[in-house]
């Protein structure tokens, strides 16, 4: 499974208003971590991921992470970040 990463603002956080409008990463790790059977502090443990982030992400509460937590994700749930070209 793929994941396509189409915008990364200078600070190291993706763009909530890109990823809001083309729904592309959020849906897609959200969507694994549903199909993976994983609880979310399992995700964060397996993934190295703070708890609290990866809480804030997977319930809604946030759409925007750091970028290496979200590379911790998508090792952790099979996913692959690529640029969109």
């Amino acid at each position: 499974m793929f994941v396509f990463l189409d915008n990364v603002s200078l600070n190291g956080y993706l763009t909530v208003v890109m990823l809001e409008k083309t729904g592309t990463l959020v849906v897609a790790l959200r969507r694994a971590f549903e199909m993976s059977g994983l609880s979310l502090n399992q995700l964060a443990l397996r993934s190295g991921a703070p708890y609290h982030s990866t809480h804030r992400f997977f319930t809604g509460k946030r759409d925007d992470a750091a970028l290496a937590t979200v590379e911790k994700w998508c090792r952790t749930l099979d996913l692959e970040l690529r640029p969109v070209r």
